[in-house]
């Protein structure tokens, strides 16, 4: 994402909409040499019979791919506990150790085991790949594809860093990999990318065979993240809680109900979203509609805490924020909404890293108000301009993503598996 492009898909993103190209469906995440059954492994674990490398398949999957709740009266039936663009499964993940590539199947909850023929690995070293397979993505919303796949990609990571909590190893991020050429040039024709790349210390666990190079390499390298106050949080959650997220879409349209959000929950929120923005160059801006002893308006957050910027008196104040979709959406009960902005955008030399850090920091967001027992949507089809004037924001300021929060209906036909 450069300057152009930026230029192009932040306040005028709208007039620069367009599909993009066809690609034929491609196997290469189910192909398959071998498969085990996802519930072998998840046995294994609840009698505590798994090994670590056993540890890491299943956290792994299950953070990021896994079918955890199916809706049919949602606008998408299946849902993982990583949201994407349209419910794509666009954000695919697998392990890679010595010879042998783990990927997963989430509609046949298998994993898949493949002859690793992406990238160089040692004996017994062990990588995480995170994939952005936006073949769909950018056929349905063409160049701007590259702003979500960004976003979900953040979600991604949040719950990738939450399953290596979970595992008693020590990881780091990669700054580079060597990938065969064969299958970097297959990804680039089917719009598919490694944003991500971790590599996992398990001893050598497990080193059978020697590793086979005899391919042709080329040098994939990738961006440095600091996730120091992010990680922290990760102490926060359960499992459960993860599930719990949910942003009740309904095929027939959004109506959210009033229950106004306490003091107290709202504060915990702005006290760890505070805690994480300070290493970051991301500002957070609140619209409150219905949180107890905050009157309405627009809010700024910065390291003392919310500071109040302009008033609205009105509860149809949504209809101004929102870009599109009003007939379908009735957003009067919402108790907040918050806008994550990038000062002096221009500036920044990778714009890629900021925009991973808005969806990790929508995840965090999200799944802390399902432990709340409220919902949450993350949107971009917001006014840009409508919410600049609001808050005094300028032209060279970016908001990148935001996420609205709401009471949860309990009414959609969800059951989890």
């Amino acid at each position: 994402m450069d300057q152009v492009f930026l230029s192009k898909f932040s306040d005028d993103r709208y007039e620069y909409f367009s599909y993009g190209k066809w690609i034929s469906p491609h196997r290469y995440f189910y192909r398959r040499k071998e498969q085990r059954y996802f519930e072998n492994l998840e046995r294994k674990i609840e009698l505590k019979e798994a090994d670590t490398f056993e540890k890491l398949l299943y956290w792994v999957f299950n953070m990021v791919e896994v079918i955890h709740r199916v809706d049919f009266a949602s606008k998408y039936y299946f849902h993982t506990l990583t949201p994407k663009a349209r419910n794509h499964p666009s954000i695919r993940v697998a392990v890679v150790h010595h010879n042998t590539m783990y990927s997963f199947c989430p509609l046949t909850n298998e994993i898949i085991m493949n002859k690793n023929n992406l990238v160089k690995v040692n004996p017994g070293e062990t990588y995480i790949l995170l994939f952005s397979d936006d073949s769909k993505t950018q056929f349905l919303y063409g160049e701007f594809h590259k702003m979500l796949s960004a976003l979900s990609v953040g979600h991604a990571m949040f719950n990738i860093e939450y399953a290596m909590q979970q595992i008693d190893v020590s990881y780091n991020y990669c700054s580079e990999l060597l990938m065969t050429t064969e299958m970097t040039e297959y990804f680039r024709g089917n719009y598919i990318t490694i944003p991500i790349a971790m590599k996992v210390n398990l001893n050598n666990y497990n080193v059978t065979e020697p590793v086979n190079h005899n391919q042709n390499y080329i040098n994939y390298s990738f961006s440095s993240h600091n996730l120091t106050n992010l990680r922290e949080m990760m102490n926060l959650f359960t499992i459960s809680d993860f599930r719990a997220r949910s942003s009740n879409q309904v095929r027939s349209g959004d109506v959210i109900f009033n229950r106004s959000l306490s003091e107290e929950s709202f504060t915990s929120i702005i006290y760890y979203l505070k805690e994480c923005i300070n290493s970051t160059s991301i500002e957070l801006y609140f619209y409150i509609n219905d949180v107890k002893n905050f009157k309405r308006g627009y809010y700024r957050l910065n390291r003392k805490g919310l500071i109040f910027v302009s008033k609205t008196n009105c509860h149809l104040e949504y209809k101004d924020i929102l870009k599109e979709y009003h007939e379908y959406i009735n957003f009067t009960g919402i108790n907040f909404w918050c806008f994550m902005n990038i000062p002096d955008y221009k500036e920044i030399k990778d714009i890629q890293i900021v925009f991973h850090t808005m969806g990790m920091l929508a995840q965090l967001l999200s799944t802390y108000m399902a432990k709340m027992g409220y919902s949450s949507r993350c949107l971009k089809n917001y006014n840009d301009r409508y919410i600049k004037l609001k808050v005094g924001l300028g032209s060279n300021d970016l908001i990148g993503y935001s996420v609205v929060a709401f009471q949860n209906r309990g009414e959609v036909g969800s059951f989890y598996i």
